[in-house]
């Protein structure tokens, strides 16, 4: 997918991709239940906004549609469902790193930082010029993964919900490789 400044991020709620995505039903049960899923699931989206591609439509859509599996699952084997949604939701948007979204200035091309700051402001940064959005060609190992799911927990979430991806990414580790 590449894409140019007419399809700049424009703000999006959670609740617009959910409704979008046809998961509306499930994701307000949860967040009628857990109202600071929903501002973190906010939170995300006005971070990260809709252009990013993702196998559902968008990375937005593919973190809800996760975040809303995991929190099902975690629930039905007694596990902390808050803590599932979450980490499930963060760890797809780590797929934002595998995207590759440029603006092309007079002197070259500038990159993207989504640790740096949110895509629509660098979209309204660079109103005036073409802007790219292409998926990358990385493999990232678990390793990373885990450190680019603490990373962004740490700019996007509380610090006491960190706890959960803390945990997860040091379980993930600690499993023996086959």
């Amino acid at each position: 997918m590449d894409s140019t400044k007419e399809h700049h991020n424009q703000p999006v709620t959670m609740t617009q991709i959910a409704r979008e995505g046809g998961v509306y039903p499930a994701a307000s049960d949860l967040w009628t239940r857990h109202p600071d899923l929903k501002a973190w699931s906010n939170d995300l989206s006005a971070h990260l906004g809709p252009m990013l591609p993702g196998a559902h439509g968008n990375l937005l859509m593919d973190c809800l549609v996760d975040a809303i599996a995991s929190y099902k699952k975690a629930e039905a084997d007694g596990e902390d469902p808050v803590g599932a949604y979450v980490v499930a939701l963060l760890e797809r948007a780590t797929d934002v790193f595998d995207i590759d979204v440029t603006a092309s200035v007079e002197k070259g091309v500038i990159a993207w930082d989504p640790l740096q700051q949110s895509l629509p402001d660098f979209c309204r940064l660079y109103s005036d010029v073409p802007i790219s959005v292409a998926r990358g060609k990385r493999v990232v190992s678990d390793e990373v993964n885990g450190e680019s799911l603490l990373l962004l927990g740490a700019r996007l979430l509380p610090e006491y919900i960190g706890r959960h991806i803390v945990r997860k990414v040091i379980k993930r580790n600690a499993q023996p490789v086959s």
